[in-house]
């Protein structure tokens, strides 16, 4: 499994409720790769242009539809999706070798009605 996070470290995480427990992640993520020898690899998107994020978030839509979760006002808003995709919300994208999507998933996301942050889903892997 390939584990691809995105994040701008200027911009603040702890507001949104999606970005709950972030300061975790790098030592799950850490944790993850010593344990299952998952690749890691993590992507500071400042100084990216609106054009470079629109293009990863396009990719990131992929999972969403397929599997059928929400991920439109997680990064932004109906009028105004992905605006905030790794910036202001970091995102996790999961590439896994058998899936028939790429990436086979990505974090956070609403599903069912419950989000399902970075950090909760690294923890559910770990344990």
């Amino acid at each position: 499994m390939r584990f691809t996070l995105y994040h701008d470290p200027g911009s603040e995480f702890e507001t949104d409720p999606a970005n709950a427990e972030f300061d975790d992640v790098a030592a799950l993520l850490g944790l993850l790769q010593q344990c299952t020898g998952a690749d890691v690899r993590v992507i500071e998107t400042n100084g990216w242009t609106e054009a470079q994020r629109w293009e990863v978030y396009s990719r990131a839509c992929t999972p969403a539809v397929w599997k059928k979760f929400r991920i439109r006002t997680v990064f932004g808003s109906r009028r105004f999706p992905g605006r905030d995709f790794a910036k202001g919300i970091p995102a996790l994208l999961v590439d896994e070798e058998d899936s028939r999507i790429s990436p086979a998933d990505i974090y956070p996301h609403e599903e069912r009605g419950r989000l399902i942050t970075i950090a909760g889903y690294l923890r559910s892997l770990v344990e």
